[in-house]
C-alpha cells in the first residue's frame, strides 16, 4: 500500500511540474516582443520534441545533402524556420533517396518547392550572410581608408608570408601538373 501512494505522489508531482513549466513556457511566448530576432519556435520545438512529425521519402536530385541537414520553410516576411530535417540519405536502384522528418503540421511537403542552398565556405559569402549591407560598406570604407594610409606597410609585411607559401606550394604543383600531362598524353600528342 505504501509503494502504491508513493507511485500516486508522485505521478501527481511530476504532472504538476510539467503543468507549471508548460504554463510558464506559454506565459512568456505571450509576452515576449514579437518581433524579437532571437524569437525561438516553440510550436516546432514542442512537435518535434513530442514526436508530431512525418517520416517521407524524397527524391535527391541535388545530390549533396547529408544526414542531419535541416530543411527551413520560408515565410511571407522572407524569414524561415525550421520544418524538418534529412534524417538518412539512401542509393536506392534509381539514385539517391533522402529520408526526411517532417514536423511542420501547417505545410504539406507536397505544397512545397524544395530548393537546396549550398555555401562553398568562401569568406565573401560568410560575410554577405553574416552583415548587412550598410555594415558590409562600412568595413569596405574603413579598409579602403586603412590601406591608403598603411597599404605599403601592409604589402612590406605580407610579402615573406607569400614567398614562404609558393616556396612550399611549387612542389604540390609541378607533381599536379606532371600527373596532368600524363593523364593527358594522347590529347597532348594528338594536338603537335
Amino acid at each position: 500500500m505504501k509503494s502504491k501512494l508513493q507511485l500516486i505522489v508522485g505521478a501527481t508531482f511530476w504532472l504538476g511540474v510539467m503543468v507549471a513549466v508548460g504554463a510558464g513556457w506559454n506565459r512568456w511566448n505571450d509576452h515576449r516582443d514579437a518581433d524579437s530576432e532571437n524569437q525561438i519556435p516553440s510550436d516546432s520545438i514542442l512537435r518535434y520534441t513530442t514526436g508530431q512529425h512525418t517520416r517521407l521519402r524524397i527524391p535527391d536530385a541535388g545530390h549533396s545533402l547529408r544526414s542531419g541537414d535541416p530543411i527551413f520553410l520560408s515565410e511571407d516576411g522572407g524569414e524561415f524556420h525550421g520544418a524538418g530535417f534529412v534524417t538518412a540519405v539512401e542509393d536506392t536502384g534509381a539514385g539517391r533517396e533522402l529520408v526526411v522528418l517532417w514536423y511542420d503540421p501547417q505545410v504539406s511537403v507536397d505544397e512545397c518547392q524544395l530548393l537546396q542552398y549550398r555555401q562553398s565556405g568562401r569568406l565573401s559569402e560568410v560575410v554577405e550572410t553574416m552583415l548587412t549591407p550598410q555594415k558590409r560598406k562600412l568595413i569596405r570604407e574603413r579598409l579602403e581608408k586603412v590601406m591608403q594610409q598603411h597599404g605599403d606597410e601592409v604589402s612590406r609585411s605580407l610579402e615573406p608570408l607569400l614567398k614562404q607559401t609558393m616556396k612550399e606550394s611549387m612542389p604540390i604543383i609541378e607533381d599536379s601538373f606532371r600527373a596532368s600531362v600524363a593523364r593527358h598524353r594522347k590529347e597532348i600528342d594528338q594536338l603537335s
